[in-house]
């Protein structure tokens, strides 16, 4: 009789691991497979979109053509055609304006018209004032009507403008050659952008310092990852001036991320992983490379659907049936009550 007992409960254990523990392993696992699997999607998502926005990084790595594009996408393009109206006028003066309000620089728009208005300091244009309009408005007549200027009138740039301009050098971004104008080979004059929106001249002066500055790029950044529908955060090095530009962190992740840094240096991965950060280098120009990174904690799996979670629950409840099925019938001997007939 205990022989058949311990023969009973044999068979009663290997039912158990073959119908019940075997079964209830592979749906859970089968869960937390699907919810790692989509973690693991989210994530590849998301450092994709990271990579193609750094990659995106890379037509600003020359100032020159980052300020050219700036000025080109919230200025040339926001511009619609028409016949020189007022109303272009004033447009072109709030976008200046508004542009104004997060980059550094000095803008002009002119039409004979309508007037000029500016913002200038006073490093921008020397001169009298008659001398710095009659500059100007040669300059509307060379870009929108192709007047080329008298050897008077060129004599007047280099006095207004500085001693190295050439107006033929002030189509290059009507061309799209995303080249800044050099007006003074000192330095202590101010890049000049120029295009002509709907016939008004317009203007904008650059620093010099600001091809070597890294707050433009900041700032774009700033802008730009907020309008972004993901959530990532950056820091910038500037190993020429050998200081990092960090987002609002705290200093103990502030060394995290300077700490991939120097891994970075070392060892030029794509994809470093700190203590809580994932985060993607950028080279963008020598001297400056930006970090960006995410916490780990925003990598959540998609958890699986209302369905899904509904058919875990009936087979689990199937299998814990099955397992009192074979209890009643391997080891109680009851017979089965369940009939076709």
């Amino acid at each position: 009789m205990k022989k058949n007992r311990i023969y009973d409960l044999i068979k009663f254990v290997i039912f158990v691991i073959c119908f019940v523990v075997i079964p209830s392993i592979m749906v859970i696992t089968g869960y937390f497979y699907t919810w790692q699997k989509n973690k693991n999607t989210f994530f590849r998502s998301l450092s994709r979109e990271i990579s193609v926005f750094l990659t995106n990084l890379e037509s600003f790595s020359d100032q020159q053509r980052f300020w050219c594009l700036l000025f080109n996408n919230n200025i040339v393009a926001k511009t619609k055609k028409g016949k020189g109206s007022k109303e272009t006028f004033e447009n072109l003066c709030n976008s200046f304006k508004e542009l104004n309000k997060n980059y550094d620089f000095d803008y002009l728009v002119y039409h004979p018209k309508y007037g000029t208005v500016a913002s200038l300091s006073s490093d921008c244009l020397e001169g009298e004032l008659y001398e710095r309009n009659k500059a100007i408005d040669a300059i509307w007549r060379y870009v929108v009507t192709r007047q080329v200027p008298s050897i008077k009138e060129d004599k007047n740039f280099g006095k207004v403008f500085g001693p190295q301009i050439y107006y033929a050098h002030l189509m290059n971004n009507i061309h799209k050659e995303f080249k800044l104008c050099w007006t003074d080979s000192c330095y202590k004059r101010r890049l000049l952008w120029v295009n002509v929106c709907d016939k008004n001249l317009v203007m904008a002066f650059i620093k010099p310092e600001s091809l070597t500055d890294i707050e433009c790029i900041k700032t774009y950044l700033i802008k730009t990852k907020n309008e972004l529908p993901y959530n990532f955060s950056f820091s910038i090095k500037d190993t020429q001036r050998d200081f990092f530009i960090h987002s609002e962190i705290s200093e103990k992740r502030k060394k995290e991320i300077e700490s991939a840094a120097l891994i970075y240096e070392r060892d030029r991965f794509r994809e470093i992983e700190t203590e809580q950060y994932y985060v993607f280098p950028k080279f963008l120009r020598p001297g400056v490379t930006i970090f960006a990174y995410f916490d780990k904690k925003d990598i959540k799996g998609i958890e699986p659907s209302f369905y899904w979670i509904l058919g875990l629950l009936l087979t689990l409840g199937w299998i814990i049936c099955l397992g009192l099925y074979g209890w009643n019938i391997l080891w109680k001997h009851e017979l089965d009550k369940v009939s076709i007939k």
